[in-house]
């Protein structure tokens, strides 16, 4: 994971149990944690760059005790102070947080970017989280925001070798799926389809969603103040680790059956 920076702004998917540990169900717990996207604005150079946001935390786990597993999950909340999207179908998790005096960190159903078509079960009491529908509106929805999300443009790398008569043109473009540092994730994403259980992709799915949409609410901006260039040129002649490429599409039989092609 990466660790909780109050510059910048979280926002969690929880996907819950409902029971203690049980031989009749495989399901963890999991909780997803979405870093949003801002502006980075350097006051050493004056320059601004645009930052995609990312998940930078996961957990999954059951413990043999329901109340244990949740307050694991409550602990994450807390040290990113991040407000989670949770499904009402299962209510264990946000009864928890309830309980303990923390609804704060729980969304409500008027602050999730899903149409009113999509919610349509919500009554006095059911003011937290998103109700997944039998027909599956919700989950096709939070499928076609993930893969948008997984397939998008984050960066580009271009050929800088001096000597090569390609230098400058593309060697790399960097997706959304280059950047899931999740390795049970990955395995998820590779295997999707819509009979087994996915914790982790369906925390994914609604911290993403969540955390999106209120990057579209508005701009954040970020400063930052950069080294002096004396000391960046120190830094530039040192030898720079390689970006890592994920598995996603590097295991054997698995291309093209993978959640971006669901």
């Amino acid at each position: 994971y990466e660790e909780y920076n109050p510059k910048f702004e979280y926002f969690a998917g929880v996907d819950s149990t409902e029971v203690d540990i049980t031989t009749t169900s495989e399901s963890l717990f999991s909780i997803s944690i979405y870093r949003r996207g801002y502006t980075e604005y350097d006051k050493t150079t004056g320059k601004t760059k645009t930052v995609k946001g990312k998940v930078i935390c996961n957990w999954s786990g059951r413990f043999d005790s329901s109340d244990e597993t949740f307050e694991h999950g409550l602990l994450v909340l807390e040290y990113f102070k991040a407000k989670a999207a949770c499904e009402r179908n299962k209510p264990g998790f946000i009864n928890h947080v309830r309980r303990n005096g923390k609804s704060h960190l729980l969304a409500k159903r008027n602050e999730l970017p899903f149409d009113k078509d999509i919610d349509v079960t919500a009554g006095e009491n059911d003011q937290y989280g998103v109700f997944r529908d039998s027909s599956g509106k919700l989950l096709r929805d939070l499928i076609s925001r993930y893969k948008e999300h997984l397939n998008a443009e984050v960066s580009v790398i271009y050929i800088d070798k001096p000597d090569s008569e390609d230098i400058g043109k593309i060697k790399k473009i960097i997706r959304g799926y280059d950047e899931v540092e999740d390795y049970w994730t990955l395995e998820e994403i590779r295997y999707y389809n819509k009979d087994d259980n996915f914790d982790r992709v369906d925390a994914d799915m609604l911290a993403i969603a969540y955390g999106i949409a209120e990057e579209l609410s508005f701009q954040k901006k970020v400063e930052i103040e950069s080294k002096k260039k004396e000391e960046d040129n120190h830094y530039k002649k040192q030898p720079t680790n390689k970006k890592k490429t994920n598995l996603l599409y590097y295991s054997s039989g698995s291309k093209g059956r993978n959640l971006l092609n669901y």
